[in-house]
């Protein structure tokens, strides 16, 4: 995408729990295999600037071992187009970072898998969150239909769907910068004893 150019979607993703076991072990058999641990890798850092009724502007900061670049980001509720992005200059994005303005914010590193499945091929984007949120993890699949149903069996097996058993463990993003110390924490520490007792 050029610079001046703004790109405008409809966002559908499936959101999963990542177990941590078994996404360990899957990253382990790319490296067993001296191959790249996934087709890409990229470090995020979110900085919520204004939220209204479900809706969302943010800036992102992506980074990898060989660029740099930010966006800017409108996420709207509901069905539709809802999501449209544009790219800004460093000099626009940092404020939002360095404390210039009362924002919220996650860091996380994502990891990107291309996935053959019977529904077609899809991107799993697994996040790892960082900072107070160590230990979390969330997955996405982005599909073009609200109509797609992609069989759990042909996905990766870390991936978890959402049940009433841990739907408490789901929040958004935005939702996840709002978190104090202490619930931050907390999440985090109930994500991880999910799995330590076994639980899946």
């Amino acid at each position: 995408m050029h610079p001046l150019q703004s790109n405008v979607n409809e966002e559908i993703e499936i959101k999963y729990l990542v177990h941590p076991i078994k996404f360990h072990q899957y990253l382990r058999s790319f490296i067993d295999k001296n191959v790249a641990p996934a087709d890409a890798v990229l470090n995020l850092n979110q900085a919520y600037i204004a939220q209204s009724r479900g809706n969302t502007v943010r800036v992102r900061e992506v980074k990898t071992e060989s660029y740099e670049e930010f966006v800017l980001c409108i996420k709207r509720s509901g069905v539709g187009i809802n999501e449209v992005e544009t790219f800004v200059s460093k000099e626009f994005a940092m404020p939002f970072f360095d404390g210039t303005f009362n924002t919220t914010s996650v860091s996380k590193r994502r990891f990107c898998y291309e996935i053959e499945t019977s529904k077609g091929n899809f991107v799993v984007e697994v996040d790892a969150f960082k900072g107070l949120l160590s230990g979390l993890m969330y997955a996405e699949v982005e599909v073009s239909s609200h109509d797609i149903k992609i069989p759990l069996g042909e996905l990766p097996d870390f991936l978890i769907e959402k049940s009433n058993k841990n739907k408490d463990l789901f929040m958004s993003n935005h939702k996840l910068s709002l978190l104090s110390e202490k619930e931050s924490r907390d999440l985090s520490y109930r994500f991880i004893q999910q799995f330590q007792s076994g639980e899946d």
